[in-house]
């Protein structure tokens, strides 16, 4: 399986640069990166019209929770301080993130990343984070993708806040859980507890940390990252995720 992996990789590396030689023989213009059409000026990524159709999360939000006001209630223990989400999983920015994920999009996920930084920059403890990291995928499960799309997005947003990125291997997720898509609350509790760990402390020691990732349902994944890089002596850590998927309940952690 790893094999596969590498071969996979290998294919994927040679293929862009067939594609870059391409471009520079032929260049042709900018394009929207999720639906190919052409870029109304020049320093954007996507097309004002799938801008547009994105169910973006507008108007004032909890902070801890990241969703809508009125709250139903989400005094959760978590280990992270402050959430903020781009918008809801569902309608095209589903699709985007599935294009990301499952079709290799990778142009679409540095935007995704840079379109974060309008969230980030309206919450104060996340503006004020000094370095950008991202929820990890295991190594294994990174092989057989070939990336981590997490990883895409961090890059974007960093590029767009203009702020350091940690190494990667910095966080890692050590241990190869299950996918978390068909576990309840409690059972993706139970499933990422643990699974994540800090390999270079002095990177995150004394700093506020921005924890970036794709999806949150549960809350459960971005709490057990944010409870390592904690362990690790990072002064707090904020959350950023491109969407929600079910807003954190009460007594609940972060995705």
């Amino acid at each position: 399986m790893q094999k596969m992996g590498i071969e996979w990789q290998v294919k994927q590396m040679l293929w862009r640069w067939v594609e870059v030689g391409m471009n520079m023989l032929f260049p042709q213009a900018p394009r929207c990166a999720a639906c190919q059409g052409p870029l109304e000026r020049e320093g954007v990524c996507l097309c004002s019209s799938c801008v547009g159709a994105l169910p973006l999360i507008r108007g004032p939000v909890c902070v801890k929770c990241g969703g809508p006001l009125p709250c139903v209630g989400c005094a959760g223990n978590w280990a992270f301080t402050g959430l903020r989400a781009l918008g809801l999983y569902q309608g095209p920015l589903q699709e985007m993130i599935h294009q990301v994920k499952y079709e290799g999009n990778r142009e679409l996920g540095l935007a995704l990343g840079e379109l974060l930084a309008g969230p980030v920059r309206e919450e104060e403890v996340l503006r004020s984070c000094s370095v950008i990291a991202w929820v990890p995928l295991h190594p294994n499960r990174m092989a057989r993708r070939g990336f981590d799309q997490a990883e895409l997005l961090a890059r974007g947003l960093a590029r767009q806040l203009g702020r350091g990125l940690l190494p990667r291997w910095t966080l890692i997720r050590w241990r190869d859980t299950p996918s978390q898509t068909k576990l309840d609350r409690l059972e993706r509790l139970r499933n990422v507890d643990g699974a994540f760990r800090v390999e270079y402390p002095q990177l995150v020691r004394g700093k506020a940390v921005l924890l970036v990732d794709d999806v949150l349902t549960t809350g459960a994944t971005c709490h057990a990252a944010a409870a390592a890089l904690l362990a690790a002596g990072a002064l707090r850590v904020g959350v950023c995720v491109v969407a929600l998927s079910h807003r954190p309940r009460r007594g609940g952690r972060c995705n």
